[in-house]
């Protein structure tokens, strides 16, 4: 599956250097641009610049700035060194005096350039690449020359170099059609270009070359305006995947693709002066539009050379200057009039830093071939042009129609520019019942009167269209009159709600209120009957009355009288029970026992005489608040079983409370009791709201053995002498689980805990060594950090939790055993020894993992934020497919995601597929080998075949290949071929593939590109 959007490498940023000078004139007392590339890739101090740290600096240039070069930037640090240029929006010029071959001449190391325009201005080159890596993102590079003349200059030239671009615009670039090179050229290069444009270049825009098993990546990226040479030129022996990209108004051809391997997925050519596209090898086109070209090579039909090509739902449009094109491929239509919008902004991405513009393209009309048709094939769920994920059916071609984007698609009925329901258009932009719809773009929608539906601005609709009735042809209520329901019913209004029976009222309880068995516009209510008769209606419930308990009954006592428990609507009155048929009711005891003496009200107990005289009483049941006085020295009461309020003891003396037979308490509350030394509640099972323990000196133990359930918070907070908290049987938290500031709390016992509906936190405990907790659901955020001595924390059945998961600045550093977790909801930050939490799938923020050892991450399918790891040991991503930046250091072996069914993305499944790793939709093995065509002409398998120079060259595939440049082996496949949705490997390419380029001097300009 494709990127939506190309991820920018995220460095470790160890030194930042700011540039305090615009000129170059290498005057002492400031820093100049040329100063801080050299300090960064030294790592030594120049002039006023900050020596560069370990080898990942950032320079950082002053907003809008202007920037001028006397002579060409060297940037040529050891292996590994990475320079990022911030530019702010600042340009680099050639000074007037100067006529430069490039900009940048980049030899080793990693540049990076970002936010910034660097203008020839008809002076100089743009930036040269040799065996380096260059990722420019929102850059502009325009009004590039050829310099001094020599071979070479360009805006962009690369050899045995990696390039990923992203956001760039590429403009009015004017080299020498003679000389023969486009303004980009590369050769030998691993080339990703995502999001740009290619624009009124000349000679063509961008030439490619590869002799080596390379891919070349183009996706949502637009070519107009070039002249001299197509605007796209492939050639060699790797191979190009062009997608969702658009290509317009280009005099000399848009794609030309001889001989290397081209597939296009969802590309538009169109308005180009000669043919659309050229193509030859194993070429594949689906999905897309190639109408209304000039005739130059064949006119509108592409000069297909190869009988391997592969076409798959495209429309080839007219005029057909070729007669031997139309019905030659099975997959194509053939149209003379394409109907597509003329080249604009249809809401792709801005690129650029300076001089700006979007990625245009031509968005099929509602009645174009291309509107809602397509197969979709290999780009299912992949971004359009603007990075939005297509629908089930795909248009062809780069644009693709979807609902809420104010195009209306061929399968929708209008669009209104979003994608909600119960506004006229549904979410997937078809009409709604009581609606009707203009079908412009964008779509308005008005709802239907008297269709007996109520929508939009209506207040009533009963279907008709007469005055009178109480809702007029118009819709609206009319004056003295109520309505309700679809259709409505309408009804006067005057007299209803004085209890007198009037008009055409079928009921009047008194009362205009919904919900009694009379409405508020005196109808009868379904379910309800009310008797009318000597004063103002009775309403119950049709079944209510009858001695049995029917439907949503609670009680039915064989009358309709209130008072006596069981009300007129079969409800129980507040304060009673009711049992039997037909129901006795009498009033409640406590909590529903009959066992127990009612306790009414609050108790508070002032001295320890009160505490005695309310034990002796034998009270089982408090229906308020049980406080402990501040003067109660002790208190144990013997007889109680319930307190439906809190057990409150707070601020006093109390050495010692005991409740041996308490089994239930709204809340347990102890707090600021200097000599509390002692609690007793055995038999205590369930605390509707909070447990609090804070501020006890003298208390060493808080056990609940039998306690089980708890509807609110757990608090344990600054116990000074509290050793052990021992909650075994706790199963369930509603709320929070807070333990902090214990500092000689050692031991927590919360072997049964295996729900929390909000957060647990432990913290600033300096004495705990390490938890063991059966969790396996928390609600809210997990979070352990700051407690010195902490060592192992162990939570195996963990599964979800769904806020951040915090575990640092433990000064032990710990063990964490979270192998059953499979989802964090919000953020991850994790500080351990050692960590087990193969079984994460889904991060909804940042992860954040500092370890000493291994990290096995293999199962992690998507994190909604950045990705920062510091590993010692190895790190596995073999499963990653969504996430934001990547920030990982490992010790060890980095694996990192691979398409687990498809590597190379060909449709082929990886166990029947004769080539795995190469793009190969065909599957030819003429040999009958196992191994396929594609693969062994690159490489993979065994075979001869003659190496360019000595030493070592690359294949692309696995295996070994044997000629006279030496042995080849296995390249990487190709990376835009990851199943990565929202991110793309792509970006981890330069630093992967860098080190596998052999050195390849250029060819000569002459011809190379005709």
């Amino acid at each position: 599956m494709l990127s939506s959007t190309p991820l920018a490498v995220t460095w470790l940023l160890l030194g930042q250097i700011v540039v305090t000078a615009v000129d170059d004139d290498g005057n002492s007392g400031d820093c100049s641009l040329r100063d801080a590339i050299a300090a960064a890739t030294s790592d030594v101090a120049v002039d006023q610049c900050a020596a560069g740290l370990g080898g990942q600096d950032v320079v950082r240039l002053t907003a809008g700035a202007r920037y001028e070069l006397g002579s060409p930037l060297p940037v040529n640090g050891p292996p590994g060194n990475v320079v990022i240029v911030e530019g702010q929006g600042s340009t680099i010029v050639a000074r007037a005096d100067a006529s430069l071959a490039s900009h940048f001449e980049v030899t080793s190391g990693f540049l990076q350039l970002q936010d910034l325009l660097i203008d020839g201005e008809g002076r100089g080159g743009g930036i040269s690449v040799t065996g380096a890596s260059l990722q420019l993102e929102r850059m502009t590079l325009s009004g590039i020359v050829e310099g001094d003349g020599n071979d070479g200059d360009g805006a962009l030239v690369l050899e045995s170099a990696v390039l990923v671009m992203n956001r760039v615009l590429i403009t009015q670039n004017i080299l020498s059609v003679v000389a023969g090179d486009p303004p980009v050229t590369a050769h030998n290069t691993p080339f990703f270009i995502t999001d740009s444009a290619v624009i009124d270049n000349e000679p063509g825009g961008i030439g490619i070359d590869n002799s080596l098993g390379i891919t070349t990546n183009v996706i949502r990226t637009l070519f107009q305006g070039s002249s001299g040479l197509p605007a796209l030129i492939l050639r060699g022996g790797g191979s190009a995947l062009i997608v969702d990209s658009t290509f317009s108004a280009n005099a000399t051809g848009a794609v030309d693709c001889p001989s290397t391997p081209c597939s296009l997925f969802g590309v538009t050519a169109t308005a180009n002066t000669e043919a659309a596209v050229r193509l030859g090898g194993q070429a594949v086109v689906r999905d897309s539009l190639l109408a209304g070209n000039g005739n130059g090579g064949g006119g509108a039909c592409p000069n297909f050379e190869a009988p391997e090509v592969e076409v798959t739902s495209t429309i080839i449009g007219g005029p057909f200057n070729n007669p031997a094109c139309v019905g030659a491929f099975s997959g194509a239509t053939f149209s003379d009039e394409p109907q597509v919008a003329s080249l604009a902004d249809n809401g792709g991405p801005v690129v650029g830093a300076i001089l700006t513009t979007p990625t245009l393209t031509h968005a099929p009309l509602r009645s174009s071939l291309a509107s809602g048709a397509g197969s979709c094939f290999a780009l299912q769920h992949s971004p359009d042009h603007r990075g939005i994920a297509r629908p089930g059916a795909c248009d062809i071609g780069a644009y693709q129609s979807i609902c809420g984007d104010r195009d209306i698609g061929a399968a929708e009925d209008g669009d209104d520019g979003n994608a909600s329901d119960g506004d006229g258009l549904s979410s997937l932009c078809q009409i709604e019942a009581g609606w009707t719809c203009d079908g412009l773009e964008p779509t308005t929608c008005t709802s239907v009167c008297a269709d007996g539906l109520v929508r939009q601005s209506e207040s009533c609709d009963d279907g008709n269209s007469s005055f009178g009735d109480g809702c007029t042809p118009g819709c609206r209520v009319e004056a003295g009159f109520a309505c309700t329901g679809e259709p409505s019913q309408c009804a006067p209004i005057a007299s209803c709600g004085n209890g007198v029976i009037n008009g055409a009222e079928r009921c009047d309880d008194g009362g205009r209120v919904d919900g009694d068995g009379c409405t508020a516009i005196c109808t009868v209510e379904p379910g309800f009957a009310c008797a009318n008769g000597g004063g103002a209606s009775i309403c119950h419930p049709t079944d209510c009355g009858n001695g049995l308990i029917n439907a949503a009954e609670r009680c039915d006592d064989g009358n309709f009288n209130s008072g006596d428990g069981c009300n007129r609507t079969c409800g129980v009155e507040p304060g009673f029970a009711c049992t039997g048929l037909p129901s006795v009711c009498a009033i409640a005891t406590c909590d529903g026992r009959s066992d127990l003496s009612l306790a009414l009200g609050n108790v508070t107990l002032a001295d320890d005489d009160e505490v005695t005289a309310f034990d002796a009483g034998g009270s089982g049941c408090i229906t308020g608040d049980l406080v402990i006085g501040p003067a109660v020295g002790a208190a144990t009461l013997n007889q109680l079983v319930v307190v439906l309020g809190v057990v409150r003891v707070e601020g006093g003396v109390t050495t010692a409370l005991s409740l041996p037979l308490l089994e239930r308490a709204g809340a347990l509350v102890l707090r600021d009791d200097a000599e509390l030394a002692g609690v007793l509640a055995p038999l205590l099972a369930s605390i509707a709201g909070d447990l609090v323990l804070v501020g006890t000196d003298a208390l060493e133990t808080l056990s609940l053995p039998s306690l089980a359930t708890l509807g609110g918070d757990a608090v344990v907070q600054g116990n000074t002498g509290l050793l052990t908290l021992a909650l075994p049987a706790l199963g369930d938290v509603g709320d929070d689980v807070v333990i902090v500031e214990n500092g000689a709390l050692t031991t927590v016992d919360l072997a049964a805990l295996t729900d929390v509906g909000g957060d647990v936190v432990v913290a600033n405990n300096a004495a705990l060594a390490g938890l063991t907790l059966a969790l396996v659901d928390v609600g809210g955020d997990l979070v352990i950090e700051d407690n010195d001595a902490f060592e192992l924390l162990l939570a195996p059945e963990l599964r979800d939790v769904g806020g951040d998961l915090t575990v640092r600045d433990n000064d032990a550093v710990p063990n964490l055993d979270l192998s059953g977790l499979a989802s964090v909801g919000g953020e991850i930050d994790l500080e351990a020894s050692d960590v087990a939490i193969e079984g994460l799938g889904n991060v909804g923020g940042d992860l954040v993992v500092v370890v000493q050892g291994d990290l096995d991450l293999g199962e992690l399918a998507s994190v909604g934020g950045d990705l920062r790891i510091d590993a010692g040991g190895d790190v596995d991503l073999g499963a990653l497919s969504e996430v934001g930046d990547i920030d990982v250091a490992a010790g060890g072996e980095l694996l990192l995601p691979v398409t687990v069914d498809d590597v190379d993305a060909d449709g082929v499944p990886n166990e029947v597929d004769v080539c795995p790793t190469t793009f190969d939709p065909p599957q030819q093995d003429s040999d009958d080998d196992g191994v396929g065509d594609a693969c062994e002409n690159s490489g993979e398998g065994e075979g001869e075949g003659e190496g360019e120079g000595e030493g070592e060259g690359e294949g692309e595939g696995e295996g070994e290949g044997e000629g006279e440049g030496g042995e080849g082996e296995g390249g990487a496949p190709n990376p835009v071929g990851c199943s990565c949705a929202g991110t793309s490997i792509v970006d981890l390419m330069p630093v992967l593939l860098l080190g596998l380029l052999p050195r390849v001097r250029r060819r000569g300009a002459g011809g190379l590109w005709r």
